[in-house]
Formats: structure tokens, C-alpha cells, sequence
């Protein structure tokens, strides 16, 4: 859906430019947010895509080759009871830690930490879909986890423990205290959407919902987790801001089209739009312009430093590339 010409709209409607993006604030009593005006496209969401594709250098292209590490991830949750016979609920979560960790970490040499990213990934994901009517559990989870004390789900106890083995992953440095940190900031998150709190700020909150967005994203540890051991953390930290916003921001551009789908409006664009009175399209170029500056400015951060460099080129388009392998994101369907 593409934003109104300005010269074709009543004196009701207020124009302004911002970042060469022309936004129209919505009259009273307009519905402009209603489903039947916001509704995008396939072609639509296509361009939008493919835009933010070009404009980061990125190739349209992910990689599915990897049954072996999904076949060794589910041996290990079978052997640690996440999939157990009663209940193998987690299985469905696999390929899709599989597919973030094979596609956007494979430069890593440790192939162990690999299938930790896997597996980390897809419990996150089953703490996001699958607590949905058991909230009271999220919310009592940093208070078990702090006092080591069971969860009230034994999923919840296996995230756990995932958590309490970070360090056996990465160098215990302070990097490993901000990926707890946020973590625990993602469970946050899990509770406050499941309650539908984070959804309808006020005009005036217009910050909140990038917050928001930074709080749910666990992109501090996605981030940590591209650089190998050898490289200091000192050479990439000055760049953690903005690999977390194009980190989120990326995946809630290509996390569009399956939205959109299932009429799903809980998300940073619509947030934005809402609070900002501005139409979802403008919301999500302005969510595109901001993840393309975030990761031109990662790379002119690391240019110095061509091994941490190197790493993030290699995430960065692998991190894509698992977004277009997923089955869980549909992309595929927009190559038609």
C-alpha cells in the first residue's frame, strides 16, 4: 500500500516530510487503522522487502541444507526430556532454531555452540507462542530462575537451564552478563504481550515502542554470539546498539509477510503507526530506513577490525538467509 500523494488530500490532513518520507497524520474519526485500510499486499510487501534487501547488500537466498543439526538437535532434546512421549510439543520449534543458527552462525568453529544457539532459540520461540493462556508462569519465572527454584512449567525449567550454561559458550566476560540480562528482558517481554500491555501507547510515548521492541528482541545475545572467541570484546561493544536495532528491526521486516497473513497487528510497525497517528506503510519504511542506517553504521564501526568485520558480514547476510529458509516466515511465497 503506498502513501497517499499529498497533493490529493483534503486541508483536514496535516503533511510533513521526515527522512525523505512523506507521513499523514490521521484526521478525528478517520479508520485509517481499520484492517480493510491497512491491508498490504504480496507485492506490496514484496517491494518492501526487496528494498531493504538491496539497499543492505543483502541476496535474496537462505540455506536449508542442514537436516544433519536438526537431526542432532532433536537427539539432544529427546535425551534431555524437552520432547518426551507425552508431550513433543518443542519438536515443531527445531527447524527454526536450526535454521537461524546454521544460516547466521555458521562461520562459527564451534560446532557445539551451533546447536546451543539452536536450541536457545527455539526455546525462546516456545516461551513466545506457548504461553499465551499460561501468563502466570512467565511472570513467576526471573524470581524461580534467581532463587533456583522450579518453574512452573517444565519447558520454562529447560530455558532454565540453558541460561545457567551460557557461559560454557562464551568467555566469561561482562558480554555474558548483559546476554542473561537480556534474556530475562525477553521473558519480560513474553508477559507484558501476552497481557496485551505494550500495544497502545500514547502519542506522547513515542519512544516506547522502539523500548519495547529492544526488550522483546534478545539482540544483545544474537549479537554476542556472531564474533569468535579471539576477537576482543572491546572491538565490538561500540557497535551493540546498533546491531540490536537492525537485529530486531530486520526480523520485523521480514517477519512482515507472515503477519500480515494472520491479520496480526501487535508488532513494532503497528505499534509505531498507532502511536504516532501515521499509516503502517510509513511506519514500516520508517522501520526499514532505521535497520539499513543501523547496519551501515555497524560496518563502518568494525571496518577497522577485519576479523570482527568479517564475522558480522557473514551474520548479517545469514541471519537474512535463515529468515528466507524458514518455513516460519513464508518468504518463499513472495518469490512467485
Amino acid at each position: 500500500m503506498s502513501v497517499a500523494d499529498p497533493r490529493k488530500m483534503s486541508t483536514t490532513t496535516k503533511v510533513f516530510d521526515d527522512k525523505d518520507v512523506t507521513r499523514f497524520v490521521v484526521p478525528v474519526g478517520s479508520d485509517l487503522h481499520s484492517r480493510s485500510a491497512t491491508k498490504f499486499g504480496h507485492a506490496e510487501i514484496s517491494g518492501y522487502i526487496n528494498s531493504f534487501l538491496h539497499r543492505c547488500g543483502f541476496v535474496h537466498a537462505g540455506r536449508s541444507d542442514f537436516a544433519e543439526m536438526e537431526s542432532e538437535c532433536l537427539a539432544i532434546s529427546i535425551a534431555r526430556e524437552y520432547v518426551i512421549p507425552e508431550d513433543n510439543s518443542f519438536r515443531r520449534f527445531i527447524p527454526t532454531g536450526v535454521a537461524i543458527a546454521w544460516n547466521a552462525y555458521h562461520h562459527l568453529p564451534d560446532k557445539q555452540t551451533q546447536k546451543y544457539i539452536a536450541l536457545l532459540t527455539s526455546l525462546f520461540i516456545y516461551a513466545e507462542d506457548m504461553f499465551k493462556d499460561n501468563n502466570d508462569a512467565i511472570l513467576a519465572f526471573h524470581g524461580l530462575f534467581i532463587r533456583r527454584q522450579p518453574q512452573k512449567h517444565r519447558m520454562l525449567d529447560h530455558l532454565a537451564n540453558m541460561l545457567l550454561d551460557l557461559p560454557s559458550h562464551f568467555p566469561p566476560t561482562s558480554a555474558v552478563n548483559i546476554m542473561i540480562s537480556a534474556s530475562l528482558n525477553f521473558i519480560t517481554a513474553v508477559g507484558l504481550e501476552n497481557g496485551s500491555v505494550v500495544f497502545s501507547p500514547p502519542a506522547s510515548a513515542s519512544r516506547y515502542p522502539a523500548y519495547a521492541r529492544m526488550m522483546s528482541g534478545v539482540s544483545e545475545v544474537y549479537a554476542f554470539f556472531i564474533f569468535t572467541p579471539n576477537i576482543p570484546l572491546d572491538v565490538y561493544l561500540p557497535a551493540l546498539p546498533d546491531m540490536m536495532t537492525h537485529i530486531c528491526y530486520a526480523n520485523d521486516i521480514l517477519s512482515f509477510y507472515k503477519e500480515e497473513l494472520a491479520g496480526e497487528e501487535e508488532n513494532l510497525v503497528y505499534t509505531l503507526a498507532r502511536c504516532r497517528g501515521v499509516h503502517p506503510s510509513v511506519a514500516l519504511q520508517e522501520v526499514i530506513d532505521d535497520a539499513v542506517a543501523a547496519h551501515r553504521r555497524v560496518l563502518e564501526t568494525l571496518m577497522p577490525h577485519k576479523a570482527a568485520f568479517d564475522c558480522y558480514v557473514q551474520f548479517a547476510q545469514g541471519y537474512t538467509g535463515f529468515h528466507i529458509a524458514s518455513k516460519r516466515y513464508r518468504l518463499d511465497e513472495l518469490q512467485g
